[in-house]
């Protein structure tokens, strides 16, 4: 299954002509666009418009109705996101057929983040694609995203640095993010890795500004971002979600407990089981990218031992790994390999988020 690279609400798309879209008998109908590629800014890209079920709306002359897949291309510029039908009758009639205003749509982006980070409306799929998020009730979930995000993560980006204080929230939509402890003297070593079952900044939850440890981006996708105001006033104002997020933070001790217990007591071959396992559940995907150089380093040991494990894993057919990509092949073989902690940090958070 492709990564949903967008989800786009029909409220929130204007046409060329600047009328908004028209919008069928679901005023909540979602659709989600899956890229063909891998979505680089600036670039074509071709795109099925997948509407949700049960749902039909209109975009220019074209009525969509689910199932059925619609061929579109998506432009993603600085200023905006245009849709474009590759079905679009009217273009003899158009000078410039790709912007004909009958059959393109453009979605008009904030400006840039100063950090070269692109950041866009908290879009309603990604709301309830964070599982913490979705505990909640709706009114809840609504006041605790006011003023909320979305924003992409790239590959290695530090979300924050130790020390500094933590100014917004982080729930991961998609992707996965790793804590690191920086030391001076020795390898920086990962204490755990957070997906969309979570949130990074869980220093806030518990009353503290800063943190100690890195928030380091380590597959790409995207996190909805909230002020920490908004987050602690939300705490006071309302029991439920107070309860939640202190559940939360107190799976995630758990979690850094039992994860300090693996690196002293488990084998290598083990914790990187264990590792890929978790991975495949945060990024809920069997197949991630994931260079050697990096699990070495996040699993604090020599490149050259994880090109051996992972060698091994390879031959024994657990896994499958090509050009900075692993495949989770067999996912309950690799669980036998692994320790005994993937199961327990796995019942623990399903506590929280079931």
């Amino acid at each position: 299954m492709r990564e949903p690279l967008l989800t786009v609400s029909a409220d929130r798309l204007v046409g060329e002509n600047g009328q908004a879209a028209e919008q069928a008998e679901h005023p909540g109908a979602l659709g989600v666009l899956h890229a063909a590629i891998a979505a680089k800014y600036d670039v074509l890209a071709g795109l099925e418009l997948h509407p949700a079920d049960g749902a039909a709306w209109k975009l220019g002359c074209h009525w969509f109705a689910s199932p059925g897949p619609v061929r579109m291309t998506l432009t993603i510029s600085v200023k905006s996101i245009i849709l474009r039908s590759e079905e679009c009758t009217h273009a003899s009639g158009a000078r410039e057929p790709k912007f004909c205003p009958l059959c393109t749509l453009a979605y008009r982006r904030r400006p840039p983040h100063p950090e070269g980070r692109v950041i866009l409306p908290a879009m309603p799929g990604d709301v309830l694609a964070n599982r913490l998020l979705a505990v909640l009730a709706p009114e809840e979930r609504d006041r605790l995203l006011r003023g909320a995000t979305s924003e992409s993560l790239e590959a290695h980006q530090v979300l924050y640095t130790a020390g500094r204080e933590i100014s917004h929230v982080y729930f991961p939509v998609s992707g996965m993010i790793s804590l690191v402890v920086k030391m001076t003297d020795a390898d920086d070593v990962e204490a755990t890795t957070i997906g969309n079952e979570g949130l990074i900044g869980i220093s806030v939850i518990l009353g503290v500004a800063s943190t100690t440890m890195e928030a380091l981006c380590q597959i790409p996708g995207r996190a909805l971002r909230v002020s920490t105001r908004v987050v602690l006033e939300e705490m006071q104002r309302t029991a439920s979600v107070s309860r939640l997020l202190l559940r939360y933070a107190e799976a995630m001790m758990v979690q850094l407990a039992q994860h300090a217990a693996c690196n002293r007591t488990h084998s290598i071959e083990q914790r990187c089981a264990r590792w890929l396992l978790m991975t495949r559940d945060r990024v809920a995907n069997d197949e991630f990218p994931l260079t050697q150089q990096f699990l070495a380093q996040m699993l604090g040991v020599r490149r050259a031992t994880v090109t051996m494990i992972a060698g091994a894993l390879q031959k024994a057919g657990l896994i499958g790994y090509s050009r900075g990509r692993i495949r989770i092949v067999n996912a309950r073989g690799l669980e036998g390999v692994a320790c005994e902690c993937y199961d327990v940090v796995r019942r623990v958070m399903k506590t929280v988020i079931a």
